[in-house]
């Protein structure tokens, strides 16, 4: 006889585990497994709120989201990792981002962050809210999966992306086949001290670019360092953006 009650709880019980890696052979300890180290959802079908504690370290949000149209990071004022997102979608695609009480005392080593928003094709929107991290890993990162029915087609805005203690090589804002469809609007806040390697940040906007150089740190009196943009976006530079570079003893690469 068919039980579809049990056969549903089952497969909830199993998607969980899929999500969270663990093992656990009931659906109420999945359930527990799945909010522990997760976040702590507390919204509607349109919002999801996430907030740190001094306990939590990081987060790591995974899953589908199906009814969700918005995502809100509770940092708390805490100095912590930054949530990992990698394997998720919102239910709109214009979904919306928002981190809130950045710790002014977080510094660059703890603002790491890799995989976010990896495989999240539906975000229009993310407000860092000052977040500077030191190294940008895969964040909007090849967006070719199964998602791609509901991929944001369009241009996507990120507002208060701190610069300050960005340096090394940051493997972002590129994508896989879909990414034609789209473009980053990206607004900084901060300066950019260190040289760095933006090779791969190929799906910048002309405006974003420019945003960039002239958020440059000023070395006329110091030692030269070097922005490293690379054949894709290098050219979206314009005249009075290579000048301020220049003024600013940076080499535009």
């Amino acid at each position: 006889m068919a039980k579809p009650l049990t056969d549903s709880i089952n497969a909830l019980t199993r998607y969980a585990n899929t999500v969270t890696g663990a093992s656990d052979t009931d659906l109420s300890s999945a359930v527990a497994t799945l909010a522990n180290g997760y976040g702590q959802g507390g919204g509607s079908s349109d919002v999801l709120n996430w907030k740190a504690t001094t306990a939590v370290t990081g987060f790591n949000v995974r899953g589908i989201f199906a009814e969700i149209n918005e995502i809100v990071i509770d940092m708390d004022n805490t100095a912590q990792n930054i949530p990992l997102m990698s394997y998720f979608a919102l239910k709109t695609t214009d979904g919306k981002i928002q981190f809130k009480n950045i710790s002014p005392s977080a510094t660059g080593a703890q603002m790491n962050m890799s995989d976010f928003m990896r495989q999240a094709p539906c975000v229009s929107e993310v407000d860092f809210g000052g977040i500077a991290p030191a190294s940008m890993t895969r964040w909007f990162h090849q967006w070719s999966y199964s998602q791609d029915g509901n991929f944001h087609k369009g241009t996507v805005t990120c507002l208060n992306l701190g610069l300050d203690n960005l340096s090394g090589n940051n493997e972002s804002f590129r994508g896989g086949s879909p990414s034609l469809h789209r473009t980053f609007d990206v607004y900084f806040v901060g300066q950019l001290r260190n040289t760095v390697n933006l090779n791969s940040w190929q799906l910048l906007n002309a405006d974003s670019v420019n945003r960039l150089v002239s958020c440059l740190y000023d070395y006329s009196s110091g030692d030269a360092h070097t922005l490293t943009l690379g054949s894709n976006i290098l050219p979206l530079v314009d005249s009075e953006h290579l000048a301020i570079a220049t003024a600013r003893n940076w080499t535009l690469a």
